[in-house]
């Protein structure tokens, strides 16, 4: 999960470029194609050396930009919660995607399309269902977090990740966010 947002939030990034969306692309369709099978198949070689692959593309790819809100989001869920790093940033992957698709619908539709989908819901509903087939959890109330804490979670996110995600994410936006994945 960490190499898709990895590609993702390298993609959707306000300091993209054309080279890291040739690299977040091609890795997101890796990924997407690769990563239920080389959870459930271990000893299966060719799947994982496909997520290498993914993941190399994707390093190359955010080294230039940076992340975004998944990350930003991420990081109290990590600190506070113990949630690991990657399984904390794919919590938000698909509602995230969705965010974006509404400033830079063009963009985004863009991507869906390239990585196998007809347009952006399809894509954001995969990769929902492939948090589940990979056995991660898709909603907060799984961390045993409570409800009343999401608002301290959300005064928590000020990484500046958050300032390069197209959708712009106030304290009140990621509270939202938040209450939307309770």
């Amino acid at each position: 999960m960490p190499v898709l947002s990895h590609a993702l939030e390298s993609y959707y990034s306000k300091n993209n470029n054309p080279i890291s969306d040739i690299l977040a692309i091609e890795s997101v369709k890796i990924v997407m194609n690769n990563l239920k099978n080389a959870v459930n198949n271990l000893d299966n070689i060719e799947y994982r050396e496909n997520m290498c692959q993914a993941s190399l593309l994707a390093g190359m790819a955010f080294s230039v930009t940076g992340t975004a809100a998944c990350h930003g989001i991420s990081y109290p869920l990590t600190s506070k919660y113990n949630i690991p790093h990657g399984e904390a940033c794919g919590l938000t992957q698909d509602k995230v995607l969705l965010l974006n698709s509404k400033v830079e619908f063009d963009r985004i539709d863009k991507l869906s399309k390239d990585v196998g989908y007809d347009n952006v819901e399809e894509f954001a509903d995969e990769i929902y269902k492939l948090k589940k087939d990979i056995g991660l959890a898709n909603n907060l109330r799984n961390y045993n977090i409570k409800k009343d804490e999401l608002e301290t979670i959300a005064n928590l996110c000020t990484s500046l990740n958050i300032f390069a995600n197209p959708y712009e994410l106030n304290k009140e936006e990621i509270l939202k966010l938040l209450q939307s994945i309770y």
